[in-house]
């Protein structure tokens, strides 16, 4: 009997079904992403890199990632709440972990794009023995995510600065779940 292969772009018919599912998952992403009500308060740093323009707010203890636009719309991409930063606080990041409905013990993750790591440090949390890698391309995110958000790298987490699709196209790494965040 062959051993069923755990990367979901390892054939060209899960390709395709993984392409579906990479579109499904960048319309939950893009729908959770929403306005700043209720995220803003204190502007604590600000820059643009080479990718993006952002912006870092606290309120009490909940620290945002804000993304703006070329138009000045700015978005919420993040929310750490500093004292329990393993609670997720938006909406379709709770959605996404219902991979474990699927997929009930992944021994490895990948996680596309970085943000304020609320999906790395609710993993580390509830989930400690999973090795993650995180695939960011902007260097810049990563930083902030270090200096603002808690993010490290560990024994268990992996964070990987490079083109995602480059990357996930050429890693010889096996994945029982990838999150597109």
């Amino acid at each position: 009997m062959q051993a069923h292969a755990t990367h979901p772009l390892a054939h060209g018919h899960r390709r395709r079904r993984s392409l579906a599912w990479v579109i499904a998952l960048i319309g939950i992403v893009v729908s959770g992403l929403s306005s700043l009500a209720g995220a803003a308060g204190t502007l604590e740093f600000e820059a643009k890199s080479e990718y993006s323009h952002y912006k870092v707010y606290r309120k009490g203890p909940i620290r945002s990632l804000i993304f703006v636009r070329d138009n000045g719309d700015e978005l919420l991409q993040s929310q750490v709440n500093l004292d329990q930063p393993h609670d997720l606080q938006i909406p379709y990041n709770r959605f996404m972990f219902t991979s474990y409905a699927l997929q009930p013990a992944p021994q490895k993750a990948a996680i596309v794009g970085l943000g304020g790591g609320n999906m790395i440090h609710f993993l580390e949390r509830y989930d400690p023995g999973l090795k993650i890698d995180v695939v960011e391309i902007d260097p810049a995110i990563v930083k902030v995510a270090q200096q603002y958000f808690g993010v490290k790298s560990t024994p268990n987490v992996n964070l990987i600065v490079a083109d995602a699709v480059a990357y996930l196209d050429k890693t010889t790494e096996k994945y029982d779940v990838i999150y597109m965040d």
